[in-house]
């Protein structure tokens, strides 16, 4: 397939296809006035810098952000909890309803965001909210603020690691989310691997694995390459395997091929270089051959820009 190039200083125009996201941002600073009813939690992108109280009982307040792809923010009736880690206040938001499932949520997002600074790099920003938003398509990322739709129900810990983990990968390091878009959910779905096994949970993580070779076998073709565009896949459901599973897949091979100190060295650097632009799979492929100082030509054509057989799947 056609290995993409970065497009810097034009206007990406196309219809977004069904299945994926929608939009690429260049990251900029936030400054939003929000005017909300009072008795009710604003939950925004970036930092609060203040507040006023107007007349009939509403509340304007002023959100400040360091350089963040998009802005967004969640209004409702909404409890909170906090935990700092590494600085960075990490707070919890729920609805009463979901007071029973706060703490493993938080649990879960603080202890992600510990793993990611010591694997990836650090979180730049002074402060993450991850909030419950039933219906959030299971969930849902924003830069400073994650979306977790699934609360209430037995699966919560998934959702909320991979969200947190999007705070890396696509906010920090962007990519092009139309037409490579597993430079940020494939390491996002990995990310939930390495949260199982940083837990001391390796059965988990092995789990996960295995679900992902099972879903992959259900495909028609399951020797689709990783590296397609959203549109170029035949329907949602094949894009979202090969994309999310197969790409967790391809990444734990190449943690094999090149070694676990080197993979780790190789998102550090990747990190570093990227943080706050728009990578490409081309130069993911390059970050890793300069880290490992080998030649991954034939696993990156295997996996990401031909495919083709691979066994176990």
């Amino acid at each position: 397939m056609e290995r993409i190039e970065k497009t810097d200083g034009e206007w990406q125009a196309e219809q977004a296809p069904p299945g994926g996201d929608t939009t690429n941002s260049d990251t900029a600073l936030y400054q939003v006035d929000l005017t909300y009813p009072g008795g009710m939690a604003m939950i925004a992108s970036g930092v609060e810098a203040g507040s006023t109280s107007n007349p009939g009982g509403t509340t304007t307040a002023r959100f400040v952000s360091g350089p963040m792809r998009d802005f967004a923010f969640v209004l409702g009736p909404l409890e909170s909890g906090e935990r700092t880690v590494d600085g960075v206040a990490v707070r919890a938001w729920w609805l009463a309803e979901h007071a029973e499932d706060a703490d493993r949520m938080l649990d879960a997002a603080s202890q992600q965001v510990a793993l990611l600074n010591y694997t990836v790099g650090p979180y730049p920003y002074p402060e993450l909210d991850v909030v419950d938003v039933p219906g959030a398509f299971g969930g849902i990322e924003y830069p400073g603020l994650v979306f977790v739709g699934t609360l209430g129900t037995s699966w919560l810990i998934e959702p909320t690691v991979h969200e947190v983990a999007h705070q890396w990968f696509y906010g920090l390091i962007g990519d092009d989310q139309l037409h490579e878009p597993w430079l940020d959910e494939a390491l996002a779905t990995f990310a939930e691997v390495l949260y199982y096994e940083a837990e001391g949970r390796p059965g988990a993580a092995s789990g996960l694995l295995s679900e992902f070779r099972a879903g992959i076998r259900f495909l028609p073709d399951p020797t689709l390459p990783i590296g397609k565009g959203v549109g170029d896949y035949t329907d949602e459901d094949t894009y979202a395997l090969i994309v999310y599973y197969k790409g967790a897949l391809f990444l734990d091979a190449l943690r094999g091929e090149i070694g676990e100190e080197d993979f780790r060295r190789f998102l550090q650097s990747y990190y570093a270089e990227q943080r706050y632009g728009f990578a490409t799979g081309v130069e993911f492929q390059q970050e890793a051959e300069q880290t490992c100082g080998c030649d991954l030509d034939a696993l990156f054509d295997l996996w990401v820009w031909e495919g083709g057989e691979i066994p176990g799947i």
